[in-house]
């Protein structure tokens, strides 16, 4: 890189927008805005997580052009592993901006003792994915981004009066009380216990995990009449939730769709499904995004029959690094 031409520096609250910019140019499909991934970076900036992110800027006009990051996993904590990412403007590209970048975090890797670093590309992104291979990652597992249109979506059959039979009611968090403390309470509970089965990287760290999920549900990104929650016994035992797309007014995105595990397989999380679509279309949503291990094949399962399609496969890859020796 030509230290003439660009200058490293640490990430300040004005490069949101820039930050938002490159990615909507870069990831296709993105469409998370500078207000949205400040209220993320936010969430997860919560002790013990540690995370450093880094701006190149070309030094002629002040403009960010590439970004770097190096961070521990919210739900699979442990104060050796990271995640790391770059993203360079097309415009730059080729010129050891990249490379800058990757030589950075992997010195801010060294200094924290780190063993463990994880990365994401997209699998149309060929150069970004050998960018990470050439420095030691392997492929670990993927990802499925996907997309629900509304108006061709495949509704699952009502077992509504099945369910009610069974114990289990249904409601929303509007409709439940969206100030009510004991609620949020459970909310929280449900969601760490759900995603906690969820297929991962690393193994799940509840006590971390928990603490993003506090702070994400109390973001302006939350719809109480799109927060579903299943109910047995007088306890949520199944949720369904979904936030505001700022980026595209017209899209939900699902945060989550779960179950209890010992509430699973009698059709409680279709039948949240089933109400989260016809709430989207009530409201006039167009779409539904969501994210899929592709080890959940279930929860795939589920999406599939209701209409959606894959946008994009993320390829998440692994280094493992020599741990530090003796000071």
């Amino acid at each position: 890189m030509d230290e003439a031409r660009y200058l490293i520096r640490p990430f300040q609250d004005d490069d949101f927008e820039p930050e938002a910019s490159l990615s909507r140019l870069t990831i296709p499909g993105w469409t998370m805005s500078a207000d949205e991934s400040r209220r993320v970076d936010a969430a997860i900036s919560r002790a013990p997580i540690e995370r450093v992110k880094t701006v190149v800027e070309e030094r002629a006009t002040a403009t960010p052009v590439a970004f770097g990051y190096i961070g521990n996993p919210v739900d699979s904590y442990d104060p050796k592993t990271f995640w790391v990412d770059v993203r360079v403007h097309p415009d730059h590209q080729g010129r050891g901006v990249a490379r800058a970048l990757a030589e950075g975090i992997n010195a801010e890797a060294e200094r924290r003792g780190a063993v463990r670093l994880w990365a994401g590309s997209g699998a149309e992104d060929s150069a970004g994915m050998r960018f990470w291979t050439r420095r030691g990652f392997v492929e670990r597992r993927r990802l499925w981004d996907s997309r629900l249109e509304l108006a061709n979506a495949q509704p699952p059959a009502d077992h509504s009066s099945r369910l009610a039979a069974e114990g289990f009611t249904f409601t929303t968090l509007a409709e439940a009380g969206p100030k009510r403390r004991d609620l949020f309470e459970e909310i929280c509970e449900v969601d760490v216990a759900v995603l906690g089965d969820a297929p991962r990287m690393g193994p799940f760290t509840p006590e971390v995990f928990r603490k993003f999920v506090e702070g994400y549900l109390q973001g302006p990104g939350l719809i109480p009449e799109a927060a579903f929650l299943a109910q047995h016994g007088g306890r949520i035992v199944g949720l369904c939730l979904f936030e505001r797309s700022e980026g595209d007014p017209k899209t939900l995105n699902q945060m989550i769709t779960g179950t209890l595990r010992a509430f699973r397989g009698r059709g409680v999380a279709t039948e949240l499904k089933r109400r989260s679509l016809a709430y989207g279309r009530a409201a006039g949503y167009t779409y539904f995004r969501t994210s899929n291990d592709s080890q959940n094949a279930k929860m795939w399962s589920i999406n599939e029959r209701l209409g959606y399609r894959p946008e994009r496969v993320w390829i998440h890859a692994e280094k493992l690094l020599p741990p530090a020796g003796p000071a």
